[in-house]
């Protein structure tokens, strides 16, 4: 099961890694992220603009417990299975409140843009709740693995196999949208452009 939780990880890392950078990048990409956060019309204007703040701070704080689970010495090393399972549970509690907050834009009719890795994407919809829950289950799999993995880890090949497959599956993910219009192209509705 270590092999399983090493690629889960990997998977979420750069799922996480790649939605900061997208929002990150320049100042009109934060700008478009926060607008579509407004467009959601579940905060005020200036909440919405902390609420943006703050989900990108937790999601880059995603990575980088990754990478202190992965520091191999001092007493980082000591608590490599603690940033495992912190990373992983906020991996886990992030993809639940995204996935709930879409789920609540659909309900209410809300044509939002999904900004979720900066770029200009495809308004909100089930397939979104679809993908979160794909993701869901990376993390659930990421701590079932490590709950009951061996404690001396996942070394070798296997474990460049694991890293290698979550790689791949995260390119899937962050391109998710980029794929389900090549292959079932739909139409786009004209969204305002963010409000400055």
């Amino acid at each position: 099961m270590q092999y399983v939780a090493t690629g889960c990880e990997l998977l979420l890392a750069v799922v996480f890694l790649a939605a900061v950078t997208g929002k990150t990048r320049n100042r009109s990409a934060f700008r478009a992220f926060v607008g579509s956060v407004r467009r959601l019309n579940l905060l005020s204007p200036s909440r919405a603009r902390a609420a943006a703040v703050m989900a990108t701070a937790a999601e880059a704080m995603v990575p980088a417990l990754f990478a202190c689970a992965l520091m191999p010495v001092g007493p980082l090393r000591v608590q490599a299975s603690w940033f495992h399972a912190a990373a992983l549970s906020l991996s886990l509690a992030l993809l639940l409140a995204f996935t709930a907050v879409i789920a609540l834009a659909l309900v209410n009719g809300t044509q939002a843009p999904c900004r979720c890795f900066g770029a200009r994407g495809s308004v909100l919809g089930v397939r979104h709740v679809i993908r979160n829950l794909f993701l869901v289950l990376a993390a659930v799999g990421g701590l079932l693995g490590h709950m009951t993995a061996a404690e001396s880890g996942a070394d070798g090949p296997g474990a460049v196999l694991a890293a290698a497959t979550g790689a791949v599956l995260a390119s899937v993910f962050v391109l998710f949208d980029d794929l389900v219009e090549l292959f079932l192209p739909t139409t786009r509705p004209d969204l305002p452009e963010p409000v400055r």
